[in-house]
């Protein structure tokens, strides 16, 4: 794998022979390979694409919980679940953690939940709804698009973001997703993402 890198340098700089062909490229950004790696931490370049990846992921699934053998990109899942190891890190202060405050923040900003339980497939209903209520994922994100959702509501004067809202698309599929979510409640369908606090809160 070093050597690879070694030789795309070469190939970037005119240097041949250089060991590396277009194919032999190509097939590697097939896999997602990274060119260059810092300090054991990937560049800000293909973070960033990983990062917009995950943006569209939100966009179309209402959350950021990808699979980690997700099918139709299992680079995107790896990510994610990298992710939350360098923030276990970055919060036990082990230097260098792999990601940046910023970086953080922007994970934050499009609801990622940085540990995610399982529930226990003979877990009762009253655990589940229990497990619902606790679980890190469904406080600070939920609770910061709730508050853009009373934003919106104070200023449009109703709480029907469109799907496709241009200021805030991601607030426009989480208002989707709670309708999802509320009906699956409805009809006892648990795991369902969505406690009845949350949704008191919404009515």
């Amino acid at each position: 794998v070093m050597t690879q890198r070694k030789s795309y340098k070469k190939f970037q700089n005119g240097n041949l022979p250089c060991s590396i062909t277009t194919d032999q490229i190509q097939l590697l950004n097939k896999v997602s390979f990274e060119w260059r790696v810092l300090n054991g931490t990937h560049n800000s370049y293909s973070w960033d694409n990983r990062y917009k990846e995950l943006v569209s992921y939100v966009e179309e699934f209402g959350h950021a919980r990808v699979p980690q053998k997700f099918a139709d990109n299992p680079a995107l899942g790896f990510w994610v679940m990298s992710q939350r190891k360098h923030y276990k890190k970055f919060l036990n202060g082990n230097l260098p953690c792999g990601i940046t405050t910023d970086q953080i923040q922007l994970l934050e900003k499009i609801g990622f939940e940085w540990r995610i339980n399982k529930i226990h497939p003979s877990a009762s209903r009253v655990e589940t709804t229990s497990y619902l209520a606790n679980c890190v994922y469904s406080s600070c994100p939920w609770d910061n698009r709730y508050n853009e959702l009373v934003s919106y509501v104070k200023e449009f004067g109703h709480a029907r973001v469109p799907q496709e809202f241009a200021d805030n698309r991601v607030l426009g599929t989480w208002v989707m997703t709670q309708r999802k979510s509320y009906k699956k409640f409805q009809n006892g369908n648990l795991p369902c993402s969505i406690t009845t606090d949350q949704i008191q809160l919404l009515n």
